[in-house]
């Protein structure tokens, strides 16, 4: 991707140089009518230079950008065989069950945790009610006072 962006912007700055060589080669044809029609040649022949090397370069670098994305497709395309063989399928499948199996391991241990604090909680809760329960037994038990009248 960089080597095409960096085509692209010398392709711009060719194109941009040969213009302007291009104007200048009009600006001097204008400027000299008989007097140096010598010159006015050279400025073309020049310009003419400049054009076909900016488009040599700009060649080159579009060869280059493509040479790379097809070398990028290769090595995709490559990548993408190489994920589809069996032991590839098999190498995730094992690796999917692993995950699998340890979320499972997770969630076994969380709901131990969780019905080890319930027990806790439950045991508690017994506790109390067996206090409050021998609490009440005690006051009912207790002989009454007797009534003075």
């Amino acid at each position: 991707m960089k080597k095409l962006l960096a085509s692209l912007v010398a392709a711009v700055a060719l194109s941009f140089a040969v213009n302007v060589a291009t104007v200048d080669v009009a600006a001097a044809q204008a400027s000299t009518t008989t007097a140096a029609p010598s010159k006015a040649e050279q400025m073309k022949l020049t310009a003419k230079e400049k054009w076909a090397k900016a488009k040599a370069v700009i060649a080159e670098k579009s060869k280059q950008a493509a040479d790379a994305a097809k070398a990028a497709y290769e090595k995709a395309k490559a990548e993408y065989a190489a994920a589809q063989t069996p032991e590839a399928k098999a190498k995730r499948s094992a690796k999917w069950t692993e995950a699998k199996l340890k979320a499972k391991e997770k969630w076994a241990q969380a709901k131990a945790i969780t019905a080890e604090k319930s027990a806790k909680l439950a045991e508690s809760a017994k506790a109390e009610y067996e206090k409050l329960k021998a609490a009440v037994a005690a006051k009912t038990s207790a002989p009454k006072p007797a009534d003075k009248k």
